[in-house]
């Protein structure tokens, strides 16, 4: 019995995979212009990456909401935002970053 559960996960995770690379092979053609390959598929990951953070971070206020935890939820999403403005900005990380060098060793 034991034997037969695990080939089932392997069988499922082995399609999960399938399907994974799958969507990333047909969505990679897209950015297919020669000169900003990796630029483009940057770009394109990176909105990703947001809203998927938008998700979990949607989920686990959700989630303190229904146990009527307000102040972890409050923490979560304020922390959430931060990601997320950190994410769809990057360029603003690097600007924190020089003010704090410049606080401290100055």
């Amino acid at each position: 019995m034991k034997h037969t559960l695990n080939e089932k996960k392997k069988s499922a995770f082995r399609t999960a995979e399938l399907v994974v690379l799958t969507v990333i092979a047909s969505t990679a053609t897209v950015f297919a212009d020669a000169t900003s390959v990796g630029q483009n598929f940057g770009e394109w990951a990176m909105g990703q990456i947001w809203w998927v953070a938008l998700a979990i971070v949607a989920f686990m206020a959700v989630k303190y909401l229904i146990k009527k935890a307000w102040i972890p939820c409050g923490i979560f999403v304020l922390i959430g935002s931060m990601i997320l403005v950190v994410i769809k900005n990057p360029e603003k990380l690097s600007s924190i970053g020089e003010a704090m060098f410049n606080i401290i060793f100055k």
